[in-house]
């Protein structure tokens, strides 16, 4: 199974192996933490690995595009890794990005890693705080304080979960979903995560929550 089908304040949602959420009345693809120019900013920092995340980050991006045909993307912040990173970029892909999204209308939100993001006029769409689409909001981190009939979508932690299986630790990215908001793993290639019995997590996280787990071929609910 590749997917999970849901029904959010009256809306279809598809949630996505991929770690993307697809709001099918709305024709509304979401996801967060691209973190476009990681493995750049690594390299060019003398940690030696391979700089290759950007390829993979928008080959997995073009791909969902694709599958779900979207007429809106809202990418919920650190788009970029850092605030220079569209200037460390090769010039072809940010002509990549711009083809694949020409025709679809996007929202990019600020993050934290991308809040002052110089030379954000070479790409296409619009850069928001937030943004609200009906009765969702779509914010990068989440809210402190839940709006009356408003659910918020956000990303920032990067959620995993750690199973034990034989012995064996596994960890996988996950999608938390609760009565009033989801925070999304995150899509970029790099990201790592933070495990959802973490402190912070715990800390703003209800009891009462549903877990989507991301295999590598398939995604389960908890």
């Amino acid at each position: 199974m590749e997917s999970i089908k849901k029904h959010i304040e009256g809306e279809k949602f598809i949630f996505d192996k991929s770690g993307s959420i697809f709001l099918e009345n709305l024709s509304t693809l979401i996801f967060s933490d691209l973190h476009l120019g990681k493995g750049l900013t690594f390299a060019n920092q003398g940690n030696l690995v391979p700089p290759f995340d950007l390829d993979e980050t928008l080959f997995n991006l073009e791909n969902i595009i694709k599958k779900y045909k979207p007429k809106r993307l809202i990418s919920l912040g650190d788009s970029f890794h850092d605030n220079k990173s569209i200037q460390n970029i090769k010039k072809k892909y940010i002509n990549i990005i711009n083809n694949l999204l020409h025709k679809i209308d996007i929202t990019w939100i600020e993050g934290n890693h991308d809040s002052n993001l110089l030379f954000k006029n070479q790409l296409i769409g619009n850069f928001k705080n937030f943004h609200k689409l009906r009765n969702f909001k779509f914010v990068h981190s989440k809210s402190k304080i839940d709006e009356v009939n408003i659910f918020e979508f956000s990303g920032h932690y990067h959620p995993k979960i750690n199973l034990k299986f034989n012995g064996l630790n596994y960890s996988y990215k996950c999608f938390v979903l609760t009565e009033n908001f989801c925070i999304l793993p995150s899509f970029g290639t790099y990201t790592g995560g933070l495990d959802i019995k973490s402190n912070t997590l715990q800390k703003i996280l209800p009891t009462n929550k549903q877990i989507i787990i991301l295999g590598n071929k398939t995604i389960k609910e908890i």
